[in-house]
């Protein structure tokens, strides 16, 4: 059996880097250093005598175990010496002094950038706020003078291009198939010819027509009365054009009905002198069902599209406009009130997501102390059951021992073979575990979080000094505004 000085081999019974207990295999170690072979040899030769004193391997067995039982105090020791250390860098008071300073100018700066864009947006507002109420008074002065208490009607907008453009396409093919016939160029010659009737029609008379008859909607008896007469006369107009146009068909077909020498001598003038001969001798008076059929279809058409034209706005005339210019300040007021807020939301994201950052490093070291004491406190409660171990490998390898010399010996055994041999006392009491107090941590801790919701309640109380679209209006809630003029108000968008 070898030695080392005067105790066996280190066999640790803590590993620091773990901090996990190891328990010895009593057996195995036995074996290994041949504790039983010993004793019997020693046992065949009556050793140790009745009159020595305890010595020996018995003497090396609790010398190894106590050797054993102070290294692992000594590992445990310094394991939590260990933890200590890093308890104290978590609570070092620079740094936390450092997470305060930050928290504390983070908040300061983020009250400062909440002012400022505060009153950024309120001046951005103020100038649309003026709009608004401008726009509204304009709008119910309007209303007033031209005694309209209902809502406007555009609703007619929504499709007025697609029915138009509708009309517009229909007659020009109806009208180019019936014209084809009667134009020297064919289907193109007549699709053109009839793009620039169709034109005249719809697009020109049709929009001018929807507009006196819109006019004629006036309250004032002066201004209804010259529209009527205006809208009578572009009908008056529009019917002769079309006939005119049917006119014209007869004039080109017999053109095309004439020998070849006589259609090519027959020049632009004579065509247009001839179409006015025939409109002045009988207006009415058709060559042909399909000339008749294109005057007709002309004026059908045109009716259709002034009705569109008219119908694309409320019949009094700027009334849906002037409601449209209102509500599209309206909607520039909402918008840039939404854009305010979001700038406002933004600044206070940012620090707020500072605040959270420097939270979250605070909570992980307080994660990572709780970490550590609880190993601390974990080893210190393990620590009685552990090294208690010690006196029952004491027994078990002295026990080992004994037995195998008694077997052996013919002459009787020291009279120590009957005592209890017990461990020093010094390696059953755990090493201190001095814990600094989590005291400054928590602090800034609690520091952070009260700025974080003073920043949070700075935010909402922000966000209701924008003023809001009931406010810009300053009349939607009033007594004297008519139920009329606050449902044309409409929803005022509940941004707070």
């Amino acid at each position: 059996m070898r030695s080392r000085g005067d105790n066996w081999e280190n066999e640790p019974g803590f590993d620091p880097l773990t901090g996990k207990f190891k328990h010895i295999d009593l057996d195995r170690w036995l074996k290994e250093k041949k504790v039983v072979e010993q004793a019997r040899n020693d046992g065949k030769q009556n050793k140790p005598s009745t009159d020595e004193s305890f010595d020996g391997i018995p003497a090396k067995i609790v010398a190894w175990v106590n050797n054993r039982g102070r290294i692992c105090r000594q590992n445990v020791s310094t394991r939590l010496d260990d933890l200590e250390r890093q308890l104290a860098d978590i609570e070092n008071p620079q740094e936390l002094e450092i997470s305060r300073h930050e928290a504390e100018e983070t908040a300061g700066a983020a009250s400062a950038a909440l002012e400022g864009e505060v009153n950024k947006g309120r001046n951005i507002l103020s100038d649309q706020q003026e709009y608004v109420r401008e726009e509204d008074k304009d709008f119910q002065a309007f209303r007033r003078e031209s005694g309209l208490r209902r809502l406007p009607d555009d609703s007619g907008r929504k499709w007025f291009w697609r029915y138009v453009l509708g009309f517009f396409f229909f007659e020009l093919v109806i009208n180019a198939t019936t014209l084809m016939d009667a134009n020297p160029f064919g289907l193109l010659g007549a699709m053109v010819q009839m793009g620039m009737i169709c034109a005249v029609n719809i697009l020109i008379m049709g929009w001018i027509m929807g507009g006196v008859v819109r006019g004629a909607h006036y309250i004032g008896v002066f201004r209804k009365a010259i529209f009527s007469l205006l809208a009578v006369a572009i009908f008056v107009a529009v019917v002769c054009f079309n006939l005119v146009v049917g006119h014209f068909r007869d004039s080109m077909q017999a053109i095309i009905n004439m020998p070849a020498e006589a259609a090519v001598a027959a020049d632009l003038n004579a065509v247009g002198s001839d179409t006015f001969d025939r409109f002045l001798e009988g207006w009415i008076m058709f060559d042909s069902f399909q000339s008749a059929l294109l005057a007709l279809m002309g004026f059908l058409f045109f009716c259709v599209a002034s009705w569109k034209w008219f119908d694309r706005d409320d019949r009094y005339p700027g009334y849906g406009r002037r409601h449209r210019q209102r509500e599209n300040r309206k909607q520039d007021y909402l918008r840039k009130y939404g854009k305010a807020e979001r700038n406002l939301e933004e600044k206070f994201r940012f620090f707020e997501d500072r605040l959270k950052d420097i939270r979250e490093k605070l909570r992980l070291k307080q994660s990572r102390y709780r970490e550590i004491l609880s190993q601390g406190e974990r080893i210190i409660a393990d620590y009685p059951t552990n090294l208690g171990q010690y006196q029952h490998d004491l027994n078990r390898l002295l026990g080992a021992y004994y037995s195998a010399n008694r077997r052996e010996r013919t002459e009787p055994e020291p009279p120590w073979f009957s005592e209890q041999k017990e461990v020093d006392k010094e390696i059953l009491s755990a090493p201190e575990f001095n814990v600094p107090e989590q005291e400054s941590i928590k602090d800034v801790a609690d520091t952070v979080d009260r700025a974080i919701k003073v920043l949070q309640e700075e935010f909402r109380k922000s966000r209701r000094r924008f003023p809001t679209l009931e406010q810009a209006m300053n009349r939607l809630d009033s007594p004297s505004g008519s139920a009329d003029e606050r449902a044309l108000a409409g929803p005022a968008e509940a941004l707070v």
